[in-house]
């Protein structure tokens, strides 16, 4: 009796992973949209953001720069290492 219950389980959780991968199967792919940029544009928060160059590496890379809005305009900004006491991370 005992092996008879342990099989019927087995077989009912195979058939349940069996299930879920078909389900997970069926499932469309996330649609990923872009929207195109013009060159030159800020891409941004409140005050951070990031300026797009014309120019593009050769993966198809977005490169640009990043920009801190002071006093209603754009700037470029200048990134500082973080020097800590002790040397320590």
């Amino acid at each position: 009796m005992r092996v008879r219950n342990v099989l019927v389980v087995g077989i009912a959780w195979v058939l349940s992973l069996v299930a879920v991968g078909l389900a997970a199967q069926d499932q469309p792919a996330p649609v990923q949209v872009v929207r195109p940029h013009e060159m030159g544009e800020v891409v941004s928060g409140d005050a951070v953001g990031f300026r797009i160059s014309p120019v593009q590496n050769e993966k198809g890379v977005v490169v640009g720069t990043l920009v801190v809005k002071v006093n209603g305009a754009w700037v470029t900004a200048r990134l500082a290492p973080i020097i800590r006491p002790g040397g320590g991370n």
